[in-house]
């Protein structure tokens, strides 16, 4: 009998994970869209000013003009690596301590990670794999986090129909 064959595999434990991803997918958006939101903002300044309340026009100005800039801003590369301390991401590091779990959305494509973040305000970060086996990273985070179904909160699912 071959002594070889009783012998598990030597496996070498990967100490970092490094990819380059998109911020976000970039929707290019018409010029009709810049004139709907536009609208949309100039009618809520309208109806606020009816109502006398002129703090909320000035909310509804400002709102409507950064909405305008960031559907108009190009995504930038993110940075990507998951190493013994944490995820970090562009350049905030998020420690496995301020992590609550993560899931891996694999059932379509792109493959996306998403991070449970220990904080009430938008507690879901998501980021693409881009070309990282979802396996690999599954595997490698699940010696230090435990992975949870994710659910996609209300705010995420209006924002991605956006294109945000």
């Amino acid at each position: 009998m071959d002594e070889t064959s009783n012998q598990k595999p030597i496996r070498i434990p990967i100490k970092t994970l490094d990819w380059q991803t998109l911020e976000y997918d970039h929707i290019e958006r018409s010029s009709n869209w810049f004139w709907l939101i536009g609208l949309i903002s100039l009618l809520g300044i309208i109806i606020s000013v009816v109502l006398l309340n002129f703090l909320f026009a000035v909310v509804i100005l400002i709102a409507g003009f950064t909405v305008m800039l960031y559907g108009a801003r190009k995504p930038e590369v993110v940075n990507i690596s998951i190493n013994r301390r944490g995820v970090q991401i562009k350049n905030q590091i998020y420690p496995y301590a301020n992590i609550a779990a993560f899931a891996i959305r694999d059932d379509e494509e792109p493959f996306k990670l998403v991070l449970h973040i220990d904080r009430i305000f938008l507690p879901h970060i998501t980021t693409y794999l881009e070309d990282i086996p979802p396996e690999i990273v599954r595997e490698y985070l699940s010696e230090f986090l435990p992975e949870e179904p994710f659910a996609e909160l209300f705010l995420e699912i209006i924002s991605e129909r956006l294109g945000f």
